[in-house]
């Protein structure tokens, strides 16, 4: 979760995390507006960040790729596709849409 110009910039972490704990949501949410007595992001080592960071792509590859030999739609816009990259994404009847940045 992002503060930007013009609102707040989610990921799909971030709407799992929701439909976890709401909590959560609010403390993020409260972070990524500067809100007062919010918690510090938490602090993990460089390596440790990167292990999971690493490990997590690599995960994700791997069930995108188990999708596509399913015989899945994929799509995987990008911000380079400009706004609404998403939604035509959807509007096509993408059956998987990775990395999908909601606004």
């Amino acid at each position: 979760m992002r503060r930007e110009n013009d609102g707040i910039r989610l990921s799909a972490g971030d709407l799992s995390n929701y439909l976890a704990c709401r909590h959560l949501t609010d403390l993020e949410l409260g972070r990524a507006l500067g809100r007062v007595g919010a918690p510090p992001q938490p602090g993990w080592k460089a390596e440790e960040r990167e292990l999971l960071w690493d490990r997590g792509l690599e995960h994700e590859n791997d069930y995108v790729a188990h999708l596509e030999r399913e015989g899945h739609s994929v799509e995987r816009p990008s911000p380079d596709d400009g706004p609404g990259a998403v939604e035509r994404a959807m509007q096509r009847g993408a059956g998987v849409i990775v990395q999908a940045s909601l606004r």
